[in-house]
C-alpha cells in the first residue's frame, strides 16, 4: 500500500512539473518606450500611460520618468492599447500593439504627446 501512495505521489508531482512548465513557456511581454513632446523632441515626464487589452484584467498603469521612459511589465500575450496622458498635452492612443510571449518591445523616436491643448477655462468661451 504503502508503494501505491509513494507511487501516485510522483505521478502527481510529475504532472503538476508539466502543467508549471507549460505556464512558464508562455512568458509574458513587456512594452517599453519614451514619451516626448511633438513640438520640442524633449522628453516628457509625469505621463500616465495605461495598457489595456482583452488578455489583461482591468488596465495596467504607469507613469513616465524624468528621462520620458516607461516601463510597462508582466503584461500577459496580446493585443494591447496604449494611451498617453498629461494634464497640459492632449491625450493619445494607440492600438493593435501585439505582444508575444516573452518578448520587450520598445517604441523609439515617435512622438506621442501633442503640445498645445489649451485650458478647461478656454475651451469654455
Amino acid at each position: 500500500m504503502q508503494v501505491c501512495g509513494g507511487a501516485r505521489a510522483r505521478v502527481s508531482g510529475l504532472a503538476l512539473g508539466l502543467i508549471c512548465s507549460s505556464a512558464l513557456a508562455h512568458g509574458s511581454g513587456v512594452i517599453t518606450g519614451m514619451v516626448q513632446d511633438a513640438a520640442t523632441q524633449a522628453p516628457l515626464s509625469n505621463v500616465l500611460v495605461t495598457a489595456t487589452s482583452p488578455a489583461l484584467i482591468g488596465e495596467q498603469v504607469v507613469v513616465t520618468d524624468n528621462a520620458g521612459e516607461y516601463r510597462v511589465p508582466q503584461l500577459p500575450p496580446g493585443t494591447y492599447s496604449l494611451r498617453f496622458e498629461r494634464e497640459d498635452h492632449k491625450p493619445l492612443a494607440r492600438g493593435a500593439i501585439e505582444v508575444p510571449p516573452g518578448y520587450t518591445l520598445r517604441f523609439l523616436g515617435e512622438a506621442y504627446i501633442i503640445h498645445g491643448l489649451a485650458s478647461p477655462a478656454h475651451n469654455a468661451r
